[in-house]
């Protein structure tokens, strides 16, 4: 398992300097998004994959994993290119002035170790500790589907701007118990 989650971590810190590269050459640092999506996924098939769990499972982790990492890093990159620089980013090297580009290297580094639990989350999951597929994975399918079809249809009774949507995103986080939408 050492061996894996070092494996994982130079995946993930492999794929943020080559985002950070991207960034610098190409002025369109939304594109770090794009690949922090994809190296993540990506980062999560292959820990899963090594798992010892049920190869049913496995691959349905790996499945569910890669899914939404290429819908959201084709999403993302559909985005960055369509426009100039992500206005997030441009703020954050606008106050780091001259030592923008080394900071950007060491934000992008930390986020790909915040990753990193992320994807080895898969492993644990993969690596279910029982044989074949049961109700908690045919709960974590439906999660995973009925997840999407209504944060979808949330979006789309916003206008369809997943972008801005802060009404959407007002009803789909609620206090733990009292069930009433954030205040603004």
């Amino acid at each position: 398992m050492v061996w894996l989650a070092v494996l994982v971590a130079l995946m993930l810190s492999g794929a943020m300097a080559l985002a950070w590269r991207v960034a610098l050459t190409t002025g369109q640092s939304g594109r770090i998004d794009a690949i922090w999506a994809l190296a993540t996924g990506l980062a999560a098939v292959a820990a899963a994959g090594a798992s010892q769990g049920d190869p049913l499972r496995r691959a349905l982790v790996c499945a569910m994993a890669a899914a939404w990492s290429l819908r959201l890093a084709l999403a993302l990159w559909r985005r960055a290119i369509s426009g100039g620089d992500d206005p997030r980013y441009a703020a954050l090297k606008q106050s780091w002035g001259a030592a923008a580009p080394r900071r950007l290297f060491l934000f992008l580094q930390f986020q790909a170790a915040a990753s990193w639990p992320l994807a080895l989350t898969a492993y644990c999951a993969a690596g279910a500790p029982r044989p074949g597929l049961d109700g908690r994975d045919g709960l974590a399918i439906a999660l995973f589907a009925l997840g999407r079809r209504y944060i979808r249809r949330i979006v789309a009774a916003e206008g369809g701007d997943p972008w801005h949507c802060p009404r959407a995103l007002r009803r789909v986080r609620r206090a733990p118990l009292g069930g009433r939408p954030d205040l603004p």
